[in-house]
């Protein structure tokens, strides 16, 4: 009222002044309160020897509606105004800094390239692409994409920006390999897609027996420069080493990736050589360390396929797979490729394998979950 009354500026002024982001409902509170709207208050203080209109006058003699009027300190309407922007201005700041924070933190690690002349090696890119991916995996705080969803764009000549837009991922990891001898050279890139900024670039060199823990080394690595807190116990999984043993390392990932290929879903049929191929070296893997569990648990899943597809019958691939999968899980009982190898035995439905399904779940184990 003080401001209007000593003509301080248009009403959608004043409304604003005093906290109302609406001039519409500033007039609907002051006329509830005052009894007139306060377009009013100029024509009502009008001076009798002032000019003005006819209308003018005949307002300012119209006979005013008592009301209770409250003097009002002339600092409470800029207080008011200050503590209501203040108020948007930290919920603003929290709701963006919130969503922005979740978006942030989301990731997809796309298929490394293999830069050597030996496109054989492209066993070493996928293994340590997907060894970072599952290590990604342990940190709670990050939204991984699987892997499957990171094949489609495997070739692919989209850019990561459009790549993170199809996926809704805020980050994008990729990677090469070079190898000249028995010397690799990694390269990685964690870019901010929808910025299209590098966050953080780095080379390893290595030799090929010593990249056992590097993938662990990159995760973390990644997951400092999206700042997301990790745990102690997250931390401590993604250091934990599948084998030690280099060699078995190595013939662990080509049948890794003689496995995935065989099985790829853009596949239209199933690779029974590759499969076999699989199996051959998860068997010189588990050779040369006798508790790698993860070995045992590519067995499982290859002799599963195998039996699955018809290339062996029912009852010899599904209990070798039974036998396998239950290997590994007593090594390593967190080894989650064994479960899966596990649970695909279990929930089997079709009746063409109940019977071998009914051999499996009464020998010797009575879990059916």
């Amino acid at each position: 009222m003080e401001l209007l009354q000593q003509h301080f500026g248009p009403v959608s002024d004043v409304a604003y002044i005093v906290g109302f982001g609406s001039p519409a409902y500033f007039n609907k509170c002051f006329h509830e309160y005052y009894g007139y709207p306060p377009g009013e208050v100029k024509l009502r203080n009008l001076p009798e020897d002032q000019d003005a209109s006819e209308p003018e006058r005949m307002y300012a003699r119209v006979k005013e509606v008592p009301v209770n009027r409250k003097k009002v300190n002339r600092k409470v309407p800029l207080i008011m105004a200050a503590v209501v922007m203040a108020i948007l201005t930290i919920t603003i700041i929290f709701f963006n800094g919130t969503h922005r924070d979740s978006k942030y933190l989301s990731i997809v690690v796309l298929p490394f390239k293999n830069l050597s002349n030996d496109t054989e090696n492209q066993y070493i890119a996928d293994g340590l692409m997907e060894d970072i991916l599952n290590n990604l995996y342990h940190i709670s705080k990050l939204s991984v994409k699987s892997r499957t969803t990171s094949e489609h764009y495997r070739g692919t000549t989209l850019t990561s920006r459009e790549i993170a837009h199809e996926i809704k991922v805020r980050n994008v990891l990729e990677g090469s390999i070079r190898r000249q001898d028995n010397k690799m050279r990694f390269s990685i890139q964690l870019i901010d897609a929808r910025r299209d900024k590098h966050l953080w670039s780095a080379n390893y060199d290595r030799g090929l027996n010593d990249i056992l823990g590097i993938q662990g080394e990159i995760a973390l690595q990644v997951a400092n420069k999206l700042n997301a807190v990790i745990s102690d116990n997250e931390a401590k999984q993604i250091s934990e080493l599948p084998t030690k043993n280099s060699e078995a390392y190595n013939y662990y990932l080509k049948g890794r990736f003689l496995l995935h290929r065989s099985i790829n879903e853009q596949r239209t049929d199933i690779d029974k050589e590759g499969l076999m191929g699989s199996l051959q070296y998860f068997e010189k893997a588990i050779a040369a360390n006798a508790n790698f569990a993860e070995a045992y648990a590519g067995m499982a899943q290859a002799w599963f396929d195998l039996s699955a597809w018809g290339f062996l019958p029912t009852k010899e691939g599904f209990l070798k797979a039974k036998e396998l999968s239950l290997k590994a899980i007593e090594i390593d009982p967190d080894c989650a490729e064994a479960h899966t190898a596990k649970g695909a035995f279990h929930a089997w439905g079709d009746r063409n394998f109940e019977v071998a399904r009914k051999e499996f779940l009464t020998d010797g184990d009575d879990d059916t979950s």
